[in-house]
């Protein structure tokens, strides 16, 4: 009896070695921190994430449009987020966007202004475009606000507390 229970016994240990001493999690540290310089450095085990956003630019697919449901102006706004080596990353924080005169001789202050929080991911994901790899805004303006040389600025706010504007004068059509 005693030796039939020597392979149930044994199978039970394997088994428990396996269940009990198996592998760990990987940290989700990757063991960089970074720079002053926006770039990345290995300091030990301890490193930060080296791809947040060190600068923005408002993408010349920026355009205005027709909302094709209630027939009013938008602006499609793309804004592409650039890590320090000047490559495309997603970008998580808050983006306000402003709409200017590119004239001298109209009045500097804001006409509009829109904020959105991509700091929510599933915002975050509904805003990101990957085939172009910008964030998608379609910003709802007035007509009559318009001026005649438009300017957008963009202006954010990442989560790691850095913050990057761009601004995009929109062709002129004479």
């Amino acid at each position: 009896m005693r030796n039939a229970m020597l392979p149930s016994f044994l199978l039970a240990s394997l088994f428990a070695a396996v269940l009990l001493g198996g592998c760990q999690p990987a940290s989700r540290s990757t063991g960089m921190r970074q720079n002053s310089d926006g770039g990345a450095s290995a300091d030990g085990d301890a490193v930060t994430w080296p791809f947040w956003p060190r600068s923005i630019r408002i993408h010349p697919l920026t355009r205005f449009t027709t909302d094709r449901e209630t027939g009013g102006l938008l602006i499609e706004a793309r804004l592409e987020f650039l890590d320090a080596e000047g490559h495309n990353t997603k970008g998580l924080g808050q983006v306000r966007f402003d709409l200017h005169s590119a004239l001298p001789s109209e009045d500097a202050r804001s006409l509009e202004n829109w904020n959105k929080d991509l700091r929510d991911l599933a915002e975050n994901l509904n805003h990101f475009d990957d085939v172009t790899r910008t964030y998608l805004f379609r910003l709802e303006i007035e007509e009559s606000l318009l001026p005649r040389r438009p300017m957008l600025k963009a202006y954010f706010l990442s989560a790691d507390g850095a913050t990057m504007e761009n601004r995009f004068k929109f062709p002129v059509n004479e």
